[in-house]
């Protein structure tokens, strides 16, 4: 599920994951997180909204397309894609 990646200065490899609707559970598992679903009266539907993730500065909410990140020190943090992508590069590509 987590896939591996580094700094792009080529610190050592993290586990991460980007969240998505579809794997938002096993994502709040691994992280220890708590989902945060939305209710639509009108289709009578509850949909995925974001986690709330526990890091070593509280609660930290990420939404759909965020990453969440495992640190050496083994806390998470969700990261904004925009942000994740200027930082990070995938081990198996680099």
């Amino acid at each position: 599920m987590a896939e591996l990646y580094r700094t792009k200065d080529g610190h050592h490899p993290i586990e991460v994951n980007r969240l998505t609707p579809e794997n938002a559970l096993a994502v709040s598992v691994w992280c220890g997180g708590v989902l945060v679903r939305e209710h639509d009266a009108l289709k009578h539907e509850i949909t995925f909204a974001a986690i709330n993730v526990p890091t070593a500065y509280g609660m930290r909410r990420a939404q759909e397309g965020d990453w969440i990140i495992r640190r050496l020190t083994g806390d998470f943090l969700p990261i904004k894609s925009d942000k994740f992508e200027q930082l990070f590069e995938s081990v198996v590509d680099g």
